[in-house]
């Protein structure tokens, strides 16, 4: 944002912890690492843990959802298809939790 935020946006938006000339630094050294580690193929030398921590949620909610963006969908037959480790299977949500949420919990397979 350019210019004076509204006072609504002052009051209530996050506070950075670093200026903004500092996070232009940071930036402009991490994208440098970034490059070097994959055009030049440099060993890894930025420090993910703390993005990981932030992120992994996030990741953790794309493979329950069955996220086509972290393995591919499992298409061999147009019924049922195999469990495989390569592809995914549907969501893994509803196997662990929709199926007991909506039904309850079932005797076993042989009702």
């Amino acid at each position: 944002m350019s210019g004076v935020p509204p006072s609504a946006v002052k009051k209530r938006d996050l506070k950075p912890d670093v200026t903004e000339d500092q996070a232009h630094k940071l930036t402009a050294n991490s994208i440098v690492q970034f490059v070097n580690q994959i055009v030049f193929k440099q060993p890894v030398t930025l420090d993910i843990t703390s993005s990981k921590k932030v992120v992994q949620p996030l990741i953790d909610a794309l493979v329950m959802e069955g996220s086509y963006q972290t393995k591919p969908p499992c298409y061999n037959t147009l019924l049922v298809n195999p469990d495989d480790v390569t592809c995914l299977h549907g969501a893994p949500w509803h196997a662990e939790y929709t199926q007991r949420i909506m039904g309850g919990d079932l005797p076993g397979t042989n009702m």
